[in-house]
């Protein structure tokens, strides 16, 4: 499995192309996981995202080490439900 973490503002501090550098980290790997701790950011960015996630045909886990807000929201749904797991106390 590789892990993913997403932290901070989406398009400023975790970009589109750094997702892309890990998808290419990842080509080994069939599944990957996504830690989330964001508080939104830009949604076109976020949705640049979401489409590359959706192309990898990686099998997709999420989850939060915080806050999952705004444009998060999307990446965070990327897995199936039964794939993602929300933790409200962090």
């Amino acid at each position: 499995m590789y892990i993913i973490p997403i932290i901070g503002e989406i398009g400023k501090d975790f970009k589109s192309s750094d997702l892309l550098m890990h998808l290419n980290s990842a080509r080994e790997s069939d599944t990957i996981l996504l830690i989330i701790d964001s508080p939104g950011g830009d949604l076109t960015e976020s949705q640049k995202m979401r489409k590359a996630l959706d192309e990898s045909k990686k099998i997709l886990y999420s989850k939060n080490s915080g806050d999952v807000a705004s444009a998060a929201v999307e990446l965070f749904l990327a897995p199936p439900i039964q794939n993602r797991r929300f933790y409200p106390e962090k």
